[in-house]
């Protein structure tokens, strides 16, 4: 079976113990491909690093441990994704006048 996980779900099982970790744990034992595409290896590493410290090296060394079929980004479709933005937070109590 091929099983496609978002970035959170990932990130979840690898330092969480939790379904997402028993979802990783699945598909480690019963040999299934995970795929994977670029953005979502590109945004694991990133998020990994800003609020676990924990470095690309980890990420690689735990995708190993995985029959894994990565995905290219297709050029358009990342063109349309770095156009969109997030919107700055706002602080307590805004919109509240």
């Amino acid at each position: 079976m091929r099983v496609m996980l978002d970035t959170n779900v990932l990130i979840s099982g690898m330092v969480f113990q939790g379904l997402e970790r028993r979802l990783l744990e699945s598909i480690l034992k019963n040999d299934h491909v995970l795929v994977l595409c670029e953005q979502t290896e590109t945004e694991a590493e990133m998020v990994l690093l800003r609020k676990f410290s924990i470095s690309e090296r980890f990420l690689k060394n735990f995708l190993q441990l995985f029959r894994i079929e990565r995905l290219p980004v297709l050029p358009e479709v990342f063109q349309n994704v770095s156009r969109l933005q997030r919107r700055p937070r706002a602080g307590p109590g805004a919109g509240l006048c």
